[in-house]
């Protein structure tokens, strides 16, 4: 097999490029946790340690905090977490059932009890997570609502619409959105924090079929800094990835013009229904062999 020397080297400066990029370059598609730990009396605490365990890939994040007694956990995958807060000659809390979803930006404060570090308290509930570090306007597109409502084209950025003020340019090209009166041009579509725009008609480029989202969110105002090109919307993607229990799924979806009616229209100008099939096959799961696990899709239309 011959190798070209320079596929050798654009490969090497990616290499290379992508190990000088900062962390702030892949939280596109990642959350971040941060707060302050205080004592009872509001006094910060110093080194306190946190650790966020993601439970879907069993995961463990730490941190300690500063001398303001504030701690950062950026790069998050979303997921369900768990918090524990330790500090010598101080009550250990665990926070279980936490939700982080992609891109969010959450501020969690922990207030600790003196005691010994082996009780724990446990906490339930708590008030209602705030982004308070970001001023972002955004929705989230959930996994259940992908799920549940209908999908003509099965595009998972067809959810778009969701949003007020959004307006399909061209169905029929499959081309992009306008909100709020802007052009097509102004919207971003991303995979995964990656770019993902087709500049031809300023829709997305690559069409992931809906049963590989996680999950995505739309941005429509106040974009962060990371973001750049665009003033209109930003449809971020999140697919799916491995966890610790097997899972699968397989489904064939048909959609044959056979199957269907003609429009009232063509019927009254005598015309036959046009000639339409559209066919899709997707099979995913895991496998593991000890600690080493492999999750892999099949796609096929």
């Amino acid at each position: 097999m011959t190798i070209n020397f320079s596929h050798c080297v654009f490969i090497t400066f990616l290499v290379f490029f992508s190990l000088l990029l900062p962390p702030e370059a892949f939280a596109i598609s990642t959350a971040t946790l941060t707060g302050r730990v205080t004592d009872s009396i509001g006094g910060v605490l110093v080194d306190a340690e946190v650790l966020a365990t993601n439970l879907d890939i069993n995961a463990a994040f730490p941190a300690k905090t500063n001398k303001l007694g504030l701690y950062r956990l950026p790069l998050l995958p979303s997921g369900n977490y768990r918090v524990i807060v330790r500090k010598y000659g101080f009550r250990t809390i665990v926070k279980p059932g936490l939700h982080l979803r992609v891109q969010d930006v959450i501020a969690l404060n922990f207030s600790m009890r003196p005691g010994a570090a082996t009780s724990s308290i446990t906490e339930e509930g708590g008030i209602p997570l705030l982004q308070a570090e970001t001023s972002m306007q955004s929705m989230i597109i959930s996994q259940s609502t992908l799920n549940e409502l209908p999908s003509l084209t099965r595009n998972p950025y067809d959810f778009v619409t969701l949003d007020s003020g959004v307006t399909p340019v061209n169905a029929d090209r499959l081309a992009g959105f306008a909100l709020n009166g802007q052009r097509p041009e102004s919207g971003s579509f991303l995979l995964d924090g990656s770019d993902n725009n087709e500049p031809y008609n300023s829709g997305p480029g690559q069409i992931v079929p809906l049963e590989a989202v996680q999950e995505y969110r739309l941005v429509t105002h106040n974009f962060p800094a990371e973001f750049g090109r665009n003033s209109g919307f930003i449809a971020n993607v999140l697919t799916k990835s491995g966890t610790n229990e097997w899972h699968g799924g397989f489904f064939y979806f048909l959609r044959n013009s056979r199957l269907a009616a003609n429009t009232f229209e063509n019927k009254a100008r005598g015309i036959d229904k046009p000639i339409f099939s559209r066919q899709q096959f997707w099979r995913s799961g895991n496998a593991w062999r000890g600690r080493h696990r492999i999750f892999c899709r099949y796609f096929k239309q």
